[in-house]
């Protein structure tokens, strides 16, 4: 199997994923990237639920129903929640594994002239 073939199966994956996921797998790459900027990690979760709620309201259909566009707001919390959820049992466990992420890793020293 090629590298090729490799990456369409994944890319079909992915266009046949259901939004919900791609919303909260996004929001979670977008936490760890938010993380590595001078945002503080205190700001983060609700940075997150905006964007949740932005995204929500922007990208999926509305429902049928009184107030649709409160009820997409309303999930995009929640889909932020989870993905904030799934940040702290998973995620936060495997980020001493990625290069520049661990907590105790002390912060790089100025070079000297």
């Amino acid at each position: 199997m090629d590298l090729i073939d490799v990456i369409k199966q994944v890319a079909e994956q992915i266009q046949t994923a259901p939004p919900v996921l791609l919303i909260i797998f996004a929001l979670n790459g977008l936490g760890l990237l938010l993380k590595k900027t001078a945002l503080p990690n205190r700001l983060i979760p609700s940075t997150l639920c905006v964007i949740g709620i932005a995204t929500t309201v922007l990208t999926l259909p509305l429902p049928s129903g009184r107030n649709p566009q409160v009820i997409l707001g309303v999930m995009g919390f929640l889909f932020a929640v989870v993905a904030w959820l799934f940040h702290l049992t998973l995620l936060r466990r495997l980020e001493k594994f990625i290069p520049g992420f661990a907590e105790d890793e002390p912060p790089p020293k100025p070079p000297t002239p």
